[in-house]
């Protein structure tokens, strides 16, 4: 009875010991939990696109340290910005890259994505390399598929060549007074102009768009426009936009035009209203990517993009007010997020 009793101990003990390491290995390999080694530091550079992106730096920081990476502890942040001209950008780029072991490179912007990408291939470097945030990166050129990039990229696409057309529908509805919509433009795939086009027929309103190369075209271009009442200006989801975002808001108010914006900064500036993807969210996935690169040692073309996952509609009452507007309620029940 002895033996018996004994040989049912060991089986029971194996078992559960058996068990328990089943279970660890499949939250290690799905939640990368346990997976940080101790005493190492990764260093990750990032490319800003300050300000009107920097939802997305926060969301990503956020996630990381969710996710374990204590700051200064396990992982340690080499931060540069974008050039007002993609020369420059590729320029800070490459010194980042050159001036620091990376382990990672987190880019904000189809700008630094394609600096990025020319910089590594280059110089055959094998860095990886996640995006911020790409509207059609396939389309962009970054990757060559989205279910795996073929190269050492991979990030998130917040599928703004399409959701323009939406944020215009959202835009007319809220403000049917409009006649001409004004939208300068630098980069055809991220403004997703082809479209807009289309659906600007196809909603009946007039889009007068004019291509600008850099924030100086599109300074030239806002201050020499003659607008009209039933105006209104719609921001291109693209780096030279990004970059006079704040000064576009302001610009809008001063005029009294009601102004469309891609995203929260943009309403948080003044802008009437956004649509797009929820920024600080795409910064958590994108941490959940750099997490499986680093932790898991996932090559980046091995793992598919993500398209983003949450959108939001948002409404900068204040700035209706100043306008002389008046929202329906109905409209406004459909909004995620009200700026007072």
């Amino acid at each position: 009875m002895q033996i018996q009793f004994t040989k049912r101990y060991i089986f029971i003990t194996v078992l559960i010991v058996v068990l328990a390491g089943a279970v660890l290995w499949f939250l290690q390999k799905t939640q990368g939990l346990f997976s940080l080694p101790r005493g190492k530091v990764y260093t990750i550079g990032i490319v800003r696109t300050p300000p009107t992106l920097d939802h997305i730096w926060e969301g990503f920081r956020e996630g990381m340290r969710e996710l374990g990476y204590e700051e200064g502890k396990d992982v340690a942040y080499k931060v540069t910005e974008i050039g007002k001209e993609y020369a420059e950008t590729k320029q800070k780029v490459a010194i980042l890259i050159e001036g620091e072991r990376l382990d990672l490179l987190y880019v904000l912007g189809i700008q630094p994505a394609r600096a990025g990408k020319e910089i590594t291939q280059e110089k055959g470097l094998a860095l990886p390399i996640i995006f911020g945030i790409a509207a059609d990166p396939v389309g962009a050129g970054l990757v060559e598929d989205l279910r795996n990039s073929g190269n050492n990229l991979t990030g998130i696409s917040s599928g703004n060549e399409i959701i323009s057309s939406k944020r215009l529908e959202l835009f007319l509805e809220m403000v049917p007074g409009i006649k001409r919509v004004i939208m300068p433009w630098s980069d055809p795939i991220t403004s997703g102009i082809s479209l807009l086009r289309e659906s600007a027929k196809r909603m009946g309103v007039t889009l007068v768009e004019k291509q600008v190369t850099t924030v100086a075209q599109l300074d030239v271009f806002l201050s020499s426009f003659e607008f009209r009442p039933g105006d209104a200006l719609f921001r291109a989801t693209d780096n030279i936009s990004a970059l006079r975002a704040k000064e576009m808001a302001a610009f809008t108010l001063k005029k009294e035009i009601p102004f469309a914006g891609t995203n929260i900064f943009d309403v948080e500036q003044g802008a009437l209203m956004s649509y797009g993807a929820d920024y600080r969210e795409m910064g958590k996935q994108a941490a959940g990517l750099a997490r499986r690169i680093l932790a898991r040692g996932d090559a980046p073309s091995s793992l598919p993009i993500e398209p983003a996952a949450l959108f939001e509609l948002i409404v900068n009452l204040n700035t209706a007010e100043k306008l002389g507007m008046s929202i329906s309620p109905a409209f406004l029940a459909r909004v995620d997020r009200i700026i007072r």
